[in-house]
């Protein structure tokens, strides 16, 4: 991507001249891939109005060689949009620079282009050694690209040829995009570790309206270009029903970076943790930004249940986020007493109780025990009962519950509640009562 008549040569020496290794993947474009240009500083002036007319969709333009910079990046970047092509940024990578200062370089001047949302994601371009061995190539490259992945929440493209790229060894940036460069064949090869590419760069002699002289022509895969599409930010929401109770509710919520982003560009699928099958769930936009999950469920056991939300972009199902919360699933109690009776201090209050589902059925049963847990607030002077002491499972003229014959000692007049658990519920329940001295 450098002055074209050397990227030709060079290019077709590292094409032509190599066979590509027996792992590599030689991989033909669909039918209806859109067509694109590359550009720098040495192409002039360009009319992209013209460019876009003669059926071109995307454009990438030079942000600079190495800590260069290309003077003509803003304008190109600029009017690549204005033209209503999908506008992108690349760096011709010099390896024996430094690597955090050149991807600080990409990001500026993205960030003073108006770099968004739907621009392509910039690339970098990786041809030349500059001198150092490949080891260090491979070790300045990791660095850049973190450094770029960070800023943005995507890694960059590479640039390459896949006769350079095995002169490295092959390394390991299979997660970013490819854009391979592979002049005079009809379908180019994308080296290991990629099994496909998404950029192929097949001419460096092109003749396009609106660009002074020959330029770089490359091609898509098909309709899919490598969009810049931030990840989404999502936060779980704990969720609280009860026993046998239609819940209805949020689970999670999430950002999007992207302002244009609207609820049915996502999907969600619920997982409610009680081995029931994964739900679909509804995504609402929120009118102070961002969105939120939510479902339907009836849990039908008691307890602490791990509730797993997946929200993915449709568009982009690499962009997806997974959440957990926990959701508590209690009884109900029914109080079989009346609780603002007024009691003497140092009379015997017999608390009784039914555990109910949410329809409001009795679901007491001797093998879910009612625990106390303590008593609020302490009474003093005076004695609360006993952590750990538990109501006694009975029935009241026929019908399960549970009775406490709590002794009030010397409490002093007040409102207080008996708090106590039910078996694996782990909600704190309350059985109110009053003291007053009569």
């Amino acid at each position: 991507m450098r002055l074209i008549v050397l990227v030709a040569t060079l290019v077709s020496l590292f094409t032509l001249g190599s066979a590509p290794a027996s792992a590599d993947a030689r991989v033909c474009p669909p039918a209806n891939s859109l067509l694109g240009v590359d550009v720098s500083q040495f192409q002039g002036s360009i009319d992209w109005t013209q460019v876009a007319n003669a059926g071109y969709s995307f454009a990438y333009a030079r942000i600079g060689d190495g800590l260069f910079s290309d003077q003509t990046f803003q304008t190109n970047f600029t009017g690549i949009k204005a033209a209503g092509m999908k506008a992108g940024g690349y760096l011709h990578f010099e390896p024996a620079e430094d690597p955090h200062a050149q991807a600080h370089a990409v990001i500026t001047a993205l960030s003073q282009a108006g770099f968004a949302p739907g621009d392509l994601i910039p690339a970098l371009d990786v041809e030349t050694t500059g001198g150092v061995s490949p080891s260090v190539v491979v070790a300045n490259l990791h660095a850049a690209v973190n450094d770029i992945q960070a800023a943005l929440g995507v890694p960059p493209a590479i640039y390459t040829t896949p006769f350079f790229w095995h002169q490295l060894g092959t390394p390991p940036f299979g997660s970013d995009p490819l854009w391979i460069a592979q002049l005079g064949v009809d379908c180019p090869t994308a080296p290991t570790p990629w099994t496909t590419w998404s950029l192929w760069q097949y001419s460096s002699q092109g003749s396009v309206p609106g660009i002074p002289g020959p330029t770089d022509l490359d091609r898509a895969f098909g309709t899919t270009l490598p969009i810049y599409d931030p990840l989404i930010t999502a936060t779980g929401t704990p969720v609280s029903a009860q026993l046998n109770g239609n819940f209805s509710g949020q689970t999670a919520s999430f950002t999007d970076p992207d302002p244009n982003a609207t609820a049915a560009e996502y999907s969600a699928l619920i997982n409610w943790g009680d081995g029931t099958p994964i739900a679909t769930a509804t995504i609402t936009a929120n009118p102070s930004g961002g969105f939120t999950v939510t479902g339907t469920h009836t849990y039908t056991h008691v307890g602490s249940f791990t509730v797993g939300t997946e929200i993915t972009d449709r568009d982009n199902t690499a962009n997806r986020a997974t959440v957990t919360t926990t959701a508590t699933v209690a009884y109900g109690t029914k109080l079989l007493y009346n609780p603002t009776q007024p009691h003497n201090s140092g009379s015997t209050i017999p608390i009784r109780v039914e555990l109910v589902d949410a329809n409001g059925t009795n679901v007491s049963s001797s093998a879910v025990p009612l625990t106390i847990t303590g008593l609020t607030p302490n009474p003093s002077p005076g004695t609360p009962p006993a952590t750990g002491s538990q109501f006694r499972f009975t029935d009241f003229d026929g019908t399960p519950g549970y009775i406490f014959n709590l002794r009030t000692g010397n409490f002093p007049d007040g409102s207080y509640n008996l708090l106590f658990t039910a078996g694996s519920d782990p909600t704190v329940h309350k059985a109110p009562f009053v003291i007053n001295w009569c």
